[in-house]
Formats: C-alpha cells, sequence, structure tokens
C-alpha cells in the first residue's frame, strides 16, 4: 500500500501539468465542431524583414481547417508514396555504404527497424490514405491509422519509427573508423540523417499538425518549431559519443560533425512548407472577398433585368405577358451563363437553354401538358447572338401556336406543334432557318399585324437581314418560317427591341 501511495505521490505533479492540457484540446475540439475554423482568417500584420529573420525561428503552426485540408490534399494527391519510397532509398544506400566498412554481423539487427517501417508504410499506404477495403490481417492495424490520421500521430509506422529513426543514427556513427574507407562511414552517416528528417517531416507535416481538433498535447504544438535544434544536438550527441570512443579516422572527424548539422535542413523543410501554407491562406482570403463582391455584382447588376420582371409579376397577381414571360423563360440559362461565366471564362457555352428543350417549356408554361411538341433543331455550334435570335423566334412563335391551340380548346386532332431547325449552305452562303408548324388554319395578314409578339420576332429577324413568312403546310395547318444568313449578324436583343418599340 505504501509503494501505491508513492507511486501517486511521484506522478501527481505530471497529472498536474498534463490535466490543464487535456482541458485545453476539449476546448479546441469544441471550436472547430462549431465551424470556428473551417475559413481562414485574415492573416496577421507581417514583421520587419529583419525581425521576420527572428521570428520565423519560433513560428508557431498555422492552424485551421484550411490548413489542414490543405495537408491533407498534399498527402493525398502529390506525396503519396513518395515518402516512404524516399526512406527505402535511404535505408538502401546506408546498408551499401555500411557494408563497405565490414560491420560485424549482430550490428545489422539495428536496421530491422527501419526495414520493418517501410514495409508496413507502403503495405498500409492505400489502406490508410486511399481508404480502400482491407484485408482482415491488417484490420486492426489500417483501423488505428485511420482514426488518428487527421487527430493524433499514433499510428503503426509512427511508433517503429520512433524507434528507427535514432536507431539509423547510432549504426552509422558506430560503424567501424572503415581505415581508407572512412567515406563510406561518412556517407552512411548522411543517409542516417535524411532518413531521420524525413521521418520527423512526415510527423511534423502531417494534419494533425495543422487543426485545432488535434488530440496532440499541447507540448507538441509548442515544441514543433524547435524540433530541428533538438534533433541536431542529439545527433552531435551521438557523433561525439562515437568520436570519443574511437570510432573515427582522426581526419574523418570534421567531416561527421560538419555532417550531423543536416539536421538542420528539417527546419528550412518545415518553415518553407509553413510559409506556403500562410500565402495560400492570404491568397484564399482575397479570393473569398473577390468572389463575394463578384456575388453582389451577379445579383445587383447582371440579373437586374430579371429581378425587376420577376418582381412585377408577383406583385402584380396575374399571368405574365408576352414580354415578361419571355424574360422569365430566359432567366434561368441566363443564371446559369453568368455563373459558368465567373466560373470559367473561357467555357465556349451560350448558356442558353438548348433549343430542342426550350418549345416544351413554354407549352408546357402556357397550356400545360395538353400540347404534344416535336422538336429536330440541328444548326450545330452557334455564335451568342444567332443562339440569342434562335431563341426568340421559338419562344415567341411558339407562345402564340401555344396560345391559339388552347383558344381553340385543345381538339385532338390539333393540339400538336412541330418544330425543326437546319441550316444549309456553307460560308458567305450558309443560311438558318426554324419552322413551326401547327394543324391551326392560316392566320390572317390583319390578325397578324395586330400581334405584338408576331411583329416583335419579325423585327429582330428582319434586323438580321433574314426574313419570316407564314405558310400553308401540303399535310394540313400551317407553318411559320424564319430564316436568315450567317455572315450578317444579328444585332443585339436589346436594340432589336427598341427598334420594334
Amino acid at each position: 500500500m505504501s509503494t501505491i501511495v508513492k507511486v501517486s505521490q511521484l506522478t501527481a505533479p505530471i497529472w498536474d501539468r498534463v490535466q490543464p492540457q487535456l482541458r485545453r484540446h476539449q476546448r479546441r475540439n469544441q471550436e472547430s465542431a462549431s465551424g470556428r475554423w473551417w475559413w481562414p482568417a485574415k492573416p496577421a500584420p507581417g514583421t520587419g524583414p529583419w525581425r521576420q529573420l527572428v521570428h520565423d525561428l519560433a513560428r508557431p503552426t498555422p492552424m485551421s481547417t484550411w490548413h489542414a485540408s490543405v495537408v491533407r490534399e498534399r498527402i493525398r494527391s502529390q506525396d503519396r508514396l513518395r515518402p516512404q519510397v524516399a526512406r527505402g532509398v535511404l535505408l538502401a544506400a546506408l546498408a551499401a555504404s555500411a557494408s563497405r566498412v565490414h560491420p560485424r554481423h549482430s550490428s545489422w539487427l539495428m536496421l530491422v527497424p527501419a526495414a520493418a517501417q517501410v514495409s508496413v508504410e507502403v503495405l498500409l499506404h492505400k489502406y490508410v490514405v486511399d481508404n480502400t477495403p482491407s484485408p482482415a490481417a491488417w484490420r486492426r492495424a489500417v483501423k488505428l491509422g485511420q482514426d488518428n490520421f487527421e487527430s493524433a500521430l499514433l499510428n503503426v509506422p509512427g511508433l517503429i519509427g520512433t524507434v528507427a529513426c535514432p536507431t539509423n543514427v547510432i549504426f552509422a556513427a558506430s560503424l567501424p573508423p572503415g581505415d581508407t574507407r572512412g567515406w563510406a562511414k561518412v556517407a552512411a552517416l548522411g543517409a542516417a540523417i535524411f532518413y531521420l528528417n524525413s521521418g520527423l517531416c512526415g510527423t511534423f507535416l502531417d494534419p494533425p499538425n495543422y487543426t485545432e481538433a488535434s488530440s496532440m498535447p499541447e507540448f507538441m504544438h509548442s515544441v514543433r518549431p524547435y524540433v530541428p535544434t533538438i534533433s541536431c544536438a542529439v545527433v552531435e550527441g551521438i557523433v561525439a559519443t562515437s568520436i570519443l570512443t574511437g570510432r573515427w579516422e582522426p581526419h574523418y572527424r570534421p567531416i561527421a560533425v560538419l555532417t550531423g548539422l543536416l539536421t538542420l535542413l528539417l527546419g528550412s523543410t518545415l518553415r518553407n512548407h509553413d510559409r506556403l501554407l500562410d500565402a495560400s491562406q492570404r491568397t484564399l482570403s482575397d479570393a473569398i472577398s473577390d468572389a463575394r463582391r463578384d456575388m453582389a455584382t451577379l445579383t445587383h447588376d447582371d440579373l437586374q433585368e430579371y429581378k425587376e420582371v420577376i418582381t412585377a409579376v408577383a406583385l402584380s397577381g396575374s399571368s405574365p405577358t408576352y414580354d415578361q414571360a419571355e424574360v422569365m423563360l430566359r432567366f434561368p440559362a441566363a443564371l446559369r451563363t453568368v455563373l459558368q461565366e465567373k466560373v470559367d471564362p473561357d467555357h465556349d457555352s451560350t448558356g442558353l437553354v438548348p433549343l430542342d428543350q426550350l418549345p416544351k417549356q413554354i407549352t408546357r408554361a402556357t397550356a400545360g401538358q395538353w400540347i404534344t411538341v416535336e422538336s429536330d433543331i440541328r444548326f450545330g455550334r452557334l455564335s451568342r447572338n444567332h443562339a440569342l435570335l434562335a431563341q426568340s423566334v421559338v419562344t415567341g412563335l411558339c407562345w402564340n401556336a401555344a396560345q391559339a391551340i388552347q383558344r381553340a380548346g385543345f381538339p385532338d386532332d390539333c393540339s400538336h406543334l412541330v418544330v425543326r431547325g437546319w441550316s444549309d449552305g456553307h460560308g458567305r452562303d450558309r443560311r438558318y432557318f426554324l419552322l413551326i408548324k401547327d394543324l391551326l388554319p392560316l392566320v390572317p395578314a390583319e390578325v397578324l399585324e395586330q400581334s405584338r409578339s408576331f411583329r416583335g420576332v419579325r423585327s429582330r429577324v428582319e434586323a438580321a437581314g433574314g426574313t419570316l413568312t407564314q405558310e400553308s403546310s401540303p399535310t394540313g395547318g400551317k407553318a411559320f418560317v424564319a430564316s436568315w444568313p450567317d455572315w450578317t449578324r444579328p444585332r443585339p436583343l436589346y436594340l432589336a427591341e427598341e427598334t420594334s418599340a
């Protein structure tokens, strides 16, 4: 009992230190769950150029879900197997260099943890990172890696690496001096140090270091900026011990000490990575601000015409007029066009409702499902102006035909509408044709002249150098045929409307 009391008394100070850190982890998890860390905040004001040099040496880890998302994407789409393969190559270089100085057979056992780490990392990669279903034999290790991939550094390869990295350095430093082959021992020490740097990079560039939801102890975040200095001190201590025990030729001792300084390259890698993340944070903040301004412009400028019409129809409480309906039918296509231009300015598209679908939308809006529509429009690729003109013709004439069929009481033998579109000729002789055919009788010319929608469509076609005529169909009924040349650029729609007014 007294032993238990003594142990509890010894561990009490440690628990008193760990408990506040656990409370801070809980607060961070709650803040992350509330979405506080989803978007990056505005970057803090920068320091001066000279002070920046010192500030970077103890710079804290940039933390937000944005940073963790970038790191996660880097690991899954950019790094992939590169770190594991690099460690495998470094391990092979370490073994090849060590073999030149003929170490004892038992000392090779010190490389077993590194070989096990590389093998396990390669085998588990597709299951942990790519989320591929794992076999039963690896299920426990895979689950441990998946559960801790974004929140903790506790995983099977990481645990092996905590043994493998220092063991490699000890193995290289404890090799025989090598006499005239001392260069091979220097090469082995360099390979072991690069392996150590790679392992520490994998540890301190993982997502748990960049998210406030990390379950890592607080001191891990605090000590991160100083890891290169600490690891350099440890490596130099191992090298100094090997020098004192006579493991180096005298003329290779300075080189061994300088080789130990390669550990400081880890600091350059960590800080360069963090600076890139901070730069992307600033860029993302600016992009979000630009997107908000573009959305305001889109809402208040580009779509103002449609907002006014929709608001007027909603306030009037009556059915929309032809012109209002035409604008309302164009609204979804206009919205898609504007959004597409914002997302992909190089997108080559008119952004309008496909002409084959437009007749059905118009008749459904006018007369419901009572009219059957047969549509076959084959213009190929149209410029935006020609597409606007074709849409205006189809909208106006299909609207008139649907209203006429509705006034006729939807007779079974007349509730059918045919829309055809084609082009003829090439180059300057190319011409576009649109035919809208129904089974109702011809409309007298004086009645057509009284139709504002028909006059508007005709004025737009004529402004493009074309014609709009009514013809009787040999199979019964009538057909409106619009045609215009390709070489004459149609005038913008709003100019045609002003002319018709």
